[in-house]
């Protein structure tokens, strides 16, 4: 549906080509459930009605800067 095809555009426009990954991968299923942080300002209604989706990703050594991935800014453009 509508999600689904936000979530494949976000693995292959935004985060496939502007971060330093040689794989990135969309998983297939949802998962019914909600697995945000405990502290995430969430109430129990949202928790209930979550839908739970994974990114999986390789990290290219070559071209990364520094030591650390940073996806925040990628996420808010996303989001915007």
């Amino acid at each position: 549906g509508f999600v689904e095809s936000r979530l494949r555009k976000l693995v292959s426009d935004l985060l496939g080509k502007s971060l330093p990954l040689s794989k990135i991968q969309l998983w297939p299923k949802k998962l019914e459930r909600c697995v945000a942080d405990r502290t995430a300002l969430l109430t129990h209604q949202q928790r209930r009605n979550s839908v739970t989706y994974f990114i999986g990703f390789v990290v290219d050594k070559l071209r990364m800067r520094g030591n650390q991935l940073n996806l925040e800014q990628q996420i808010q453009n996303f989001s915007a």
